[in-house]
């Protein structure tokens, strides 16, 4: 499956996130750019189905979608 690298760097960077600082900055970092990059890994989202369009529509980052 496509996504399975991608969903898998997620559960890298949020497993550093939670162990330590740097890991958590890395983690902000990626969700605070904008590059083609960071966008095309944020279209894979690491939990589908958790928030409801509104909850969604609360974070600032764009979506490659």
């Amino acid at each position: 499956h496509k996504a399975r690298a991608p969903l898998n760097q997620w559960r890298e960077l949020i497993c550093e996130a939670q162990s330590s600082p740097a890991g958590m900055e890395k983690l902000l970092g990626i969700l605070r750019d904008d590059s083609e990059e960071s966008r095309f890994f944020k279209g894979f989202e690491p939990f589908p189905g958790i928030l409801d369009d509104a909850e969604i529509d609360l974070f600032a980052w764009t979506s490659r979608h």
